[in-house]
């Protein structure tokens, strides 16, 4: 079966946007949607109608009486005084504390120079993954009979001082943490299969307190490490 073809729209550095109030060409905008740029065109406000807005290229801001050193992150502070400018129309700053991320400064400025160069640069936004989680109860008196954890996080019920779960095969990097939900009750952390957690040996497992969270390692295909004190959620 054939893709479906993808359109070219347009090359990026410029995008629609609806104004929300007249403005002069070289203003600064902030969208709704958090997305910021100049504007190219004069702009007649009009809810029905879209102008442009240039997320991209090089541009000199009108900055704040301050140095800003090349190579260094400028910001757009929209209450910020420009040097000989007027006071709170706008200025780019070295401050990042409640302002607009810019770009990277192209030049080394003055605290009376009235304009900096920047190098606009769209930055992304990141996304957290999700880690994976997993309810299941303690069981078992061994190795063999003992729950399953996965990588990610495991809450654990029905723990009852001989109980316990077993910690995921091993491979270099992963992660594994178990919290023992039950308050009055200890739960045994078992390794993989003739693996072993702590340096404990081989099958052996480690008893964790009540009502606490532990985070354990793997490391390369040999063992987990982790805390055999884990941290207490009470």
């Amino acid at each position: 079966m054939a893709q479906t073809p993808v359109k070219h729209i347009a090359q990026g550095d410029a995008i629609d946007f609806t104004a929300g109030a007249d403005a002069t060409a070289g203003d600064v905008i902030v969208t709704n949607a958090a997305i910021h740029g100049v504007t190219p065109n004069d702009i007649d406000y009009s809810e029905s109608t879209k102008a442009a807005l240039q997320i991209e290229g090089v541009y000199d801001f009108p900055q704040a009486a301050e140095i800003i050193t090349i190579g260094q992150d400028v910001y757009w502070d929209a209450d910020g005084s420009p040097y000989g400018g007027t006071a709170s129309s706008g200025a780019a700053t070295g401050t990042a504390e409640g302002n607009e991320y810019l770009g990277i400064a192209l030049a080394t400025t003055t605290a009376t120079t009235s304009y900096v160069r920047v190098k606009r640069v769209v930055i992304p936004k990141l996304h957290v993954p999700r880690i994976k989680t997993q309810v299941l109860n303690a069981a078992g008196g061994n190795i063999a009979t003992a729950g399953s954890c996965i990588e990610g996080v495991n809450v654990i019920a029905g723990s009852h001082n001989a109980k316990g779960v077993q910690l995921p095969s091993c491979k270099d990097g992963a992660m594994c943490v178990v919290v023992n939900l039950v308050t009055d009750k200890t739960l045994l952390i078992y390794p993989p299969e003739s693996k072993q957690v702590n340096n404990k040996g081989a099958n052996t497992a480690i008893t964790v307190a009540a009502n606490t969270v532990g985070i354990f390692w793997s490391e390369s295909t040999n063992a987990w490490y982790g805390l055999d004190a884990a941290t207490d959620v009470a």
